[in-house]
């Protein structure tokens, strides 16, 4: 500890002891004696002060403290004026700036002085933050740019994108890309994503790990040199109607040719996973081992020495409204646990308002109608689906129909009318339905589901009609019974072919009935016939390319309206 001396000379009426005073500390001091006089005497002998003079010093420091600071990232450093530098919580060193108010009052007494001081030092410490961040931090958005953090190597942008039918319809556009105002998990911003209006692929939002300066081609990011195996995020639906979006990571094997990728036919079938969305705000841990790829997507590896970033989609085509946001992307490292396995069971409950079927399983087909007028000149029969307002026709997206069973967002639903009686040849009968393969062909020939293997007995789904036409039939399309312009097997004469394996339902009521089918053969214990105008042919379970509902020549002419919901395997 530095002292000084300090020497006091006060005339308070009689000469006063020097005094040592020593910043910071309290200690007695040696007071040389002195004579006083007081007043005129009234002898002539002499005052000798003999007596010890006492100082009190009361120095208050303030106390070394314990400095708290919350900053992003595990380490944090602090400097103090003086010489102080530490990590996480400290106990400060510094050096005393002291500024000594000193007040004396003297009484003397004989035969000595009784002194009085008071030293008052203040210390001031100046503390500065310097923060270290997260090296797997991939943005909180709390800069409120468009740009990722400036971390681990990354550069990337945010963008946003699309389709015809709602590209200038979504939020924010890439262009004028910036994080919502509207608070984040617990921080001031997140990015929000909000559109209507998509027909054909959906909208996304995401970023790329690197920025690639404006070019056509991307920059690959290569996940394993840091070790990184799965990404943790938070997400939260804030309005709409669309209620689940696909995370996707790209990468090379998967992009197209034209943006960096090797990709050149059917290419964006990125890997990735269904994220139902909740109102609330939710933290969401994908592992990469985990994904998997649109089962629409040719099947190709990932690469994750070379990808490009990330992007959360809404695949709505049907037009809904969509709004959520999503904050606090971070790189999470480790062995990931293992692939948990999933529910083969569930079909569709249609809440993802979207066309497609749950994509698990192998499974990922798309609902559509088929109508006698799409393939026959003679064909009358109409459909509708989106309750009511979208004509149906060959290449028009079904769009799901609102409400559904038990108060749900969505069913699948059509209405239309029945083409009129059977004309001459037989084949001219009219038909009408709607339904869904299991497997996703695109436009090739239809591809074999298997209901064998994974012990499936049979199905259910929920069903209502609200018209004229109180019965339907509900059938499977098996590649037996398939004609082979569709990859099936059936060569017999015209009209012959697609005398499906199913069901006849009647008595259906614009109230929700579960309906339950066990898949096999009558003569199996089963609830699948044939009709019997067509070729016979024995139901194989393990090559079914289709679910469907379909009105025929036993109700022409009439109005109906067919709902179906929550169908499932059991």
């Amino acid at each position: 500890m530095k002292s000084w001396r300090i020497w006091a000379l006060g005339l308070l009426s009689i000469p006063v002891a020097a005094l040592l005073v020593a910043g910071g500390c309290t200690r007695k001091i040696a007071v040389a004696p002195s004579s006083v006089a007081l007043g005129t005497p009234t002898d002539t002998g002499t005052s000798t002060n003999t007596g010890t003079s006492t100082y009190t010093k009361t120095s208050t420091p303030t106390p070394s403290p314990t400095w708290t600071a919350t900053v992003a990232g595990p380490t944090s450093t602090f400097t103090f004026t003086g010489t102080s530098t530490f990590t996480g919580t400290p106990t400060n060193t510094y050096t005393d700036t002291n500024t000594p108010t000193i007040t004396a009052t003297a009484t003397n007494t004989v035969p000595g002085p009784t002194n009085t001081f008071t030293n008052t030092n203040t210390f001031t410490n100046t503390p500065t933050n310097t923060a270290t961040p997260d090296p797997n931090l991939i943005d909180n958005l709390e800069d409120g740019d468009a740009q990722i953090m400036a971390n681990g190597g990354r550069s990337g942008y945010w963008f946003t994108s699309g389709d015809t039918g709602c590209s200038a319809n979504i939020s924010p556009q890439s262009a004028s890309f910036a994080p919502s105002a509207a608070p984040g998990n617990g921080s001031n911003f997140a990015t929000r994503f909000s559109g209507t209006g998509c027909n054909v692929t959906g909208a996304l939002v995401g970023f790329n790990f690197l920025d690639n300066g404006g070019a056509a081609a991307k920059l690959p990011y290569n996940l394993n040199a840091n070790g990184y195996t799965g990404v943790v995020f938070d997400i939260k639906q804030n309005a709409g109607q669309v209620s689940s979006v696909w995370f996707a990571v790209s990468s090379i094997n998967t992009e197209p040719t034209a943006s960096g990728g090797s990709c050149s036919v059917s290419c964006n079938g990125h890997y990735g996973m269904t994220v139902p969305l909740t109102t609330s705000w939710q933290s969401v841990t994908i592992w990469f081992s985990w994904m998997n790829q649109p089962s629409w997507a040719p099947p190709v590896a990932f690469d994750p020495t070379q990808t490009f970033g990330m992007q959360w989609e809404s695949k709505d085509t049907t037009g809904k409204a969509f709004d959520f946001s999503v904050d606090n992307i971070k790189f999470i490292t480790g062995a990931a646990p293992p692939t948990p396995t999933p529910d083969c069971k569930p079909i569709d409950n249609m809440e993802d308002g979207d066309n497609q079927i749950n994509t698990v399983c192998g499974r990922g087909g798309y609902w559509y109608t088929f109508i006698d007028k799409d393939t026959n000149a003679w064909g009358q029969s109409t459909a509708y689906s989106g309750n009511g307002n979208v004509p149906m026709a060959a290449g028009v997206t079904f769009v799901m129909s609102s409400p559904g069973n038990a108060g749900s967002n969505y069913c699948a639903d059509i209405t239309g009318k029945v083409g009129p009686i059977c004309g001459n040849p037989y084949n001219t009968c009219p038909f009408v339905g709607m339904g869904f393969d299991f497997i996703s062909a695109g436009s090739g020939p239809k591809v074999n589901y298997d209901i064998q293997t994974p012990g499936f007995i049979g199905c259910k789904f929920y069903i209502k009609a609200a018209s004229t036409a109180t019965g339907c039939r509900f059938k499977l399309p098996t590649y037996e019974t398939s004609p082979t312009s569709v990859g099936g097997s059936c060569t017999g004469a015209s009209g012959q072919c697609s005398d499906d394996w199913g069901i006849n339902f009647t008595g259906l009521t614009p109230a929700w009935t579960q309906k339950t089918v066990a898949l096999d053969q009558v003569v199996n214990g089963g609830d699948l016939s044939q009709e019997g105008w067509g070729m016979a042919t024995p139901f194989d379970r393990t090559k079914v390319y289709s679910a469907q509902w379909q009105f025929n020549n036993s109700q022409p002419g009439q109005n109906y309206d067919l709902a179906i919901d929550d169908m499932v395997f059991y």
